[in-house]
């Protein structure tokens, strides 16, 4: 029996789910973007796509434009789950991709003669043209409008769960809408970049804060960055800083917000890094505790005022010492100064503080007090940090 188009399509139907499932998993693959849709959505999307695919190679031509038809309703759904366009029609391409390498193969098998095959080649991309122009049609009726209004809801629903209020039934579905999963537990993440824009800084965390089913949820309040992640964006940790709190069902995401505040006014502002409560360790205690804050900047830093801008040095002296471990040799390797003055040093601010530092007790109290300090060139501690929780606006 001589092969045909027909025939071969038929064999193709039968592996329909295969070829589907393969198309998934290579868009989760090479689309980072398609993270939070989950697998099972994105494999019955294939599956349509292998249908189509298979119905154009047995009726002998590519589908015709349909006002709301399938590649239509694929693109409004992809653009309610924040989909760029670029990547809707890369998507298309890779499930197209998977559908043409496996007839290119059968065909060989069942040696369909070469015209065959060519034509079926050719009827495969008129059926990517077609989804082009449809999906690219759709996404200029309806994109503008919807990114507005996912971005007004986007800025609502997170405003909702980051300021510790209860969870409202009517918030599940919701979030949902957004492609968040409301059974999974979150991080809240707060931060700003350090370098590149801030449009592309939210676009990675989005990115790199999804997983299948679960997308993050991102938006600018008060003029900074804040975002719902159930992964840890590490490899943007880089060009900006990263205050994580720790992972908690909705209806706890107000705590691990006021940690991740806490977390962020801890850390330098323009040195990259990811920060969460195992980096921050004992430091997590310094913005509710603001009696102990007072009580040892009264202790080590106000003996120091009025030795003017020598006192600054003294602090940061008695700072870098503390950072070296106390190793004289690499303290004022690290200064720039001789041994002896580094001795002079220190034993000119025990002298100041009545202090010993070789007192555990005073490294400790040290240690907390320094940090506070909102850098190296001033005694003042950093503002803010005063215990008071302040919600998120």
């Amino acid at each position: 029996m001589v092969a045909t188009l027909a025939s071969v399509a038929a064999l193709l139907r039968a592996e329909a789910e295969r070829i589907a499932r393969k198309a998934a998993d290579d868009i989760h693959r090479e689309l980072p973007g398609y993270a939070s849709i989950g697998r099972d959505d994105l494999a019955g999307s294939a599956w349509l796509n292998v249908a189509r695919g298979m119905s154009s190679l047995e009726e002998g031509e590519a589908p015709r434009d349909v006002p709301d038809g399938e590649a239509r309703r694929t693109t409004r759904r992809r653009i309610r789950q924040g989909m760029a366009i670029e990547d809707i029609i890369r998507a298309y391409r890779i499930s197209l991709n998977a559908i043409h390498d496996r007839f290119i193969e059968v065909a060989r098998e069942r040696s369909l003669p070469a015209e065959s095959t060519l034509r079926g080649s050719t009827l495969l991309w008129e059926v990517g043209d077609w989804f082009v122009a449809d999906a690219v049609k759709e996404y200029r009726t309806h994109a503008v409008s919807e990114v507005v209004r996912r971005s007004v809801e986007e800025v609502d629903v997170l405003r909702t769960l980051l300021s510790g209020s209860s969870v409202d039934p009517t918030l599940r579905p919701r979030v949902r809408a957004l492609g968040m999963d409301p059974d999974r537990d979150h991080h809240v993440v707060l931060g700003h970049p350090t370098s590149g824009s801030r449009e592309q800084w939210a676009a990675d965390l989005a990115r790199y804060g999804s997983t299948p089913g679960a997308a993050a949820l991102v938006a600018e309040i008060s003029g900074r960055t804040a975002a719902l992640v159930t992964r840890i964006p590490r490899e943007i940790a880089g060009r900006g800083v990263l205050a994580v709190g720790p992972a908690a069902p909705l209806r706890d995401l107000g705590t691990s917000a006021v940690a991740a505040e806490h977390i962020l006014a801890l850390v330098p502002g323009e040195i990259p890094g990811l920060h969460d409560p195992s980096t921050v360790s004992w430091r997590l205690a310094i913005p509710v505790t603001p009696l102990a804050t007072r009580l040892l900047r009264r202790r080590y830093v106000e003996p120091l005022m009025d030795e003017g801008d020598f006192g600054v040095i003294l602090l940061d002296t008695v700072q870098a010492h503390l950072e070296h471990d106390r190793v004289v040799r690499a303290t004022a390797r690290a200064l720039v100064i001789h041994q002896n003055t580094l001795r002079h040093r220190l034993a000119r601010f025990e002298e100041l503080t009545g202090c010993s530092l070789e007192s555990t007790n005073t490294i400790v109290e040290l240690s907390w007090v320094l940090a506070t300090r909102r850098d190296t060139g001033t005694l003042d501690v950093r503002p803010g940090i005063t215990g008071e929780e302040r919600p998120l606006p």
